[in-house]
């Protein structure tokens, strides 16, 4: 009876309040538990229960800019284990750096971050953060973006570099950020550009990322996408690495299955006979960390929209290529049947930005998922914006519309951008090999058999299966004995 009147009530601890989940375990939890600022004399505290890293990037890019102090308490809370882990330290020790900001409890696995910020935002340069694991470097991106728009560059533009894992599970993939996230941020007057990768898959991570973001000279402005238009163009990205891996049946397969699920979601909507569908297979460098494979479909409408889905291949389950490509393609059909010209995807990632702007945005979208309802509530506690949910069709979707707080460009601006034929070449780094690789030849302890990797290291099948996760890998090696 005790536990079912805390569940009923709620129980406020540490500014936060318990849910079903802490109460009788995290199976029953089912609802939103709102991100709370507190108010204090000092800094603006949040509470990061709920939110995990989006609460965290959200925060600390907004108090860089705004030069508002801020204390995320409870982080992670919800999540087993809590606290922060390696990405989003990376994240928050990237944002400190460039800010020059004072930073109190980052260290993995702390619940409670103090961030008081300097006084201007350095950019120009290289700027890198390196996960050091396989964290997501779209995460990691996600953070850095917005503060190299604001940054005092004196050459016009920063050079973003991050590394970690470009495709990994419950993260944007790396061909969503190019071909879908930067096109309709470009909307609010954001110009980056993506001028080198190497994919990092999980385990391994060990990729790389490098952007060219451009200071901003007016402030950002505001968009309105409350028309989803017509289909206009369905195109696939799908990647394999490393290279060696794919042979030309297997892109041709690749090929084939892309645009025969494209060509029949083409089919099922009507006046879109004339949609373009194009396939774009990357067979990756030889110098690609780790084996993995992904697709990403994207559907451009005719108002410039565009609406994704994504699959990663499952290397220990060997998920074979056509059910990952059947998995994207019902996924966007999904998608588009929900006529929306923001999908959940995006739907979170482009609230910052608009709450930045000059003037009103408005989205028409799918209602709210949790990590937008967090990203709203924080940006609401820290800029002051007021975001409005305006229902539709009975609530299966809505318009989400607020007015920004116009932040103005970096005091310093360029009085020269350097073209970007100008800009030195990217500094291309190598993945990092196994610490204490295997010895060569021969057969290990025992008599086991060893056999050479791509990348010249030596294993038995114990370690090939323990590192690659996987035995495909042991199967095509050579043998040496």
């Amino acid at each position: 009876l005790k536990l079912q009147f805390l569940y009923l009530i709620g129980v406020r601890v540490r500014g936060g309040m318990y849910s079903a989940s802490r109460v009788f375990g995290r199976g029953l939890r089912s609802f939103h538990t709102p991100v709370r600022a507190m108010a204090t004399s000092g800094p603006v505290r949040i509470d990061g229960a709920d939110g995990g890293g989006q609460v965290l990037r959200n925060s600390f890019v907004v108090a860089a800019l705004l030069q508002r102090p801020v204390q995320v308490v409870n982080i992670r809370g919800a999540r087993n284990p809590p606290g922060l882990k390696a990405q989003h330290l990376t994240g928050i020790k990237a944002c400190a750096d460039v800010n020059g900001a004072a930073l109190t409890g980052g260290v993995i696995g702390s619940e409670d971050v103090v961030f008081v910020p300097g006084t201007r935002v350095a950019g120009g340069g290289e700027v890198v953060a390196d996960a050091q694991t396989a964290g997501s470097c779209t995460l990691l991106l996600q953070t850095l973006l917005p503060m190299m728009l604001y940054a005092e560059a004196p050459q016009g533009y920063t050079r973003v570099v991050v590394r970690g894992g470009t495709d990994v599970a419950f993260s944007p993939p790396l061909d969503y950020f190019t071909h879908a996230l930067l096109p309709t941020l470009a909307r609010f007057g954001v110009q980056a550009q993506v001028v080198h990768h190497r994919r990092g898959v999980f385990p391994k991570g060990q990729g790389e990322v490098v952007v060219d973001v451009e200071q901003l000279a007016a402030p950002l402005a505001a968009v309105d996408f409350t028309d989803p238009g017509s289909l206009a163009r369905l195109y696939a990205h799908v990647f394999v690495t490393p290279v060696n891996q794919m042979s030309e049946k297997d892109a041709a397969f690749l090929k084939r299955a892309c645009r025969d699920a494209l060509t029949e979601l083409r089919s099922a909507y009507e006046g879109t006979a004339e949609a373009e569908v194009e396939v774009v297979v990357h067979g990756e460098a030889e110098d690609a960390a780790g084996h993995g494979a992904g697709v990403v479909l994207v559907a451009e409408t005719t108002t410039g929209m565009r609406l994704t889905a994504s699959a990663l291949k499952d290397v220990k389950r060997k998920t074979p290529f056509g059910e990952i490509v059947s998995a994207a393609a019902a996924q966007l059909a999904a998608v588009l049947e929900q006529k929306v010209a923001v999908d959940e995807e995006t739907q979170d990632q482009v609230l910052l930005f608009a709450a930045l702007a000059q003037g009103t945005s408005r989205f028409l979208t799918v209602p709210p998922s949790d990590h937008t309802k967090s990203a709203m509530e924080v940006l609401t506690a820290l800029v002051g914006t007021e975001f409005h949910v305006e229902p539709l069709d009975g609530g299966a979707r809505c318009i989400i519309s607020c007015t920004g707080c116009t932040l103005p460009p970096a005091a310093a601006l360029a009085q020269e951008v350097l073209p970007a034929q100008a800009r030195p070449p990217v500094q291309k780094t190598a993945p990092v090999q196994p610490q204490q690789p295997p010895r060569p030849g021969g057969r290990g302890r025992g008599g086991e058999e060893r056999r050479q990797d791509a990348d010249g290291q030596w294993y038995t099948r114990r370690e090939f299966e323990e590192y690659y996760r996987g035995v495909g890998e042991w199967n095509r090696a050579p043998r040496r004995r």
